[in-house]
């Protein structure tokens, strides 16, 4: 079964989109209520749609218009429109790219849609093998920094876990089995079904089992800073019998993340 590009207005009728896309079934609407229908059709007959492009000046409906109407039809397919007008005004939906001339074609339109092809195969592929995926799940946004302290504490743990962006993965919200549309970002999904929201890294280190707290109430030696000079005199210091703690205030660096020589070497969070 082939995937679908579908065009809307007169703009795409000179372009010769199905010589260059011959992977995928090019339709060409001219006016915005057939294409509507036309993605009603192909949804009933589970048909992927890969791309919508319109033009903003269709007989009747605004490019714009189609699009709101349109994403609710097929909420993952690529939004393109063409648009010469300086603003499109404040929507409540994504349009991947906006583009002000066609022509020439191999530099002004077949560059963006190569690009939006791409990012639907990568977020295909990755709601594909989301549900094989058994770790950690973190969903937030792209540009929240508490997303990226998380992420960035799990990485330099070794802890196992997917990061899920709520704008390449809108089926999140669609399918919102956790609430995580009215939960304050980001939200992480544990394999036995359990889930934090908006947690503090001490709160993830204590569900994720990193134990930082002191073993024995005294140590021969403690080190502060867990890089690798710091690790490495701490595995002197225990080889030679001293009872040795290294406090690091993030993550160890070089070496496993618990404890590593037993019985007289121990790590601790800061």
């Amino acid at each position: 079964m082939q995937s679908v590009f579908l065009t809307v207005g007169k703009t795409f009728f000179a372009l010769d989109l199905v010589s260059r896309y011959r992977d995928y079934q090019v339709i060409v609407c001219e006016r915005g209520e057939q294409a509507l229908d036309t993605l009603t059709q192909l949804r009933e007959r589970q048909v992927p749609v890969v791309l919508l492009m319109a033009d903003q000046q269709v007989e009747d409906v605004a490019g714009i218009a189609f699009f709101s109407q349109a994403k609710t039809i097929v909420p993952d397919a690529k939004c393109l429109l063409v648009s010469k007008e300086a603003g499109i005004g404040v929507i409540d939906f994504k349009i991947d790219a906006i583009v002000g001339q066609l022509v020439p074609p191999e530099e002004f339109l077949f560059p963006v849609v190569d690009a939006l092809i791409d990012q639907y195969q990568h977020q295909s592929w990755e709601t594909s093998v989301s549900s094989l995926f058994t770790g950690i799940q973190v969903i937030g946004h792209r540009w929240s920094a508490q997303s990226h302290q998380i992420k960035d504490f799990l990485a330099r743990h070794a802890i196992p876990f997917q990061w899920m962006d709520l704008e390449s993965h809108p089926e999140i919200l669609r399918n919102d089995q956790h609430g995580v549309a009215s939960s304050k970002l980001p939200v992480l999904l544990f394999p036995d079904g359990s889930l934090l929201r908006s947690p503090t890294l001490e709160v993830v280190a204590e569900k994720i089992g990193l134990d930082g707290k002191p073993e024995t109430p005294f140590y021969d030696l403690i080190i502060i800073g867990a890089g690798p000079a710091g690790l490495a005199a701490a595995v002197y210091g225990a080889s030679e019998g001293l009872r040795t703690a290294v406090i690091e205030r993030d993550a160890v660096e070089g070496l496993p993340r618990r404890r590593v020589w037993e019985p007289t070497f121990s790590l601790h969070k800061k």
